[in-house]
């Protein structure tokens, strides 16, 4: 499966980043997949789980929010939206790939 995530509001310069590899973590710490302005070094991981791909909290204390929701883990669907502190992404999938 292929993935991207398009910037929405963020602090990189980058507008879409591709996922490709999973599972990746997105966080501060620079040996995050996918940096993001975050107060936790490992913020959430996207993983791939029976062709689908699955969002996973990983403790962070300001919590990781899709489309609004604050969640612990969720399946993640096109369009989606994940809100990390002030920084937000759409997930664009590709499941012809």
């Amino acid at each position: 499966m292929k993935a991207t995530i398009k910037c929405l509001q963020s602090n990189t310069d980058e507008d879409h980043i591709p996922l490709e590899r999973f599972p990746v973590v997105l966080g501060r710490g620079g040996d995050a997949g996918v940096q993001v302005r975050s107060e936790s070094r490992f913020q959430c991981t996207i993983e791939e789980v029976s062709g689908q791909l699955v969002v996973r909290d990983l403790g962070s204390r300001q919590g990781t929010k899709l489309n609004g929701c604050t969640i612990r883990e969720s399946l993640l669907m096109h369009g989606d939206r994940i809100t990390i502190g002030n920084a937000s992404y759409e997930i664009c999938l590709d499941q012809q790939a």
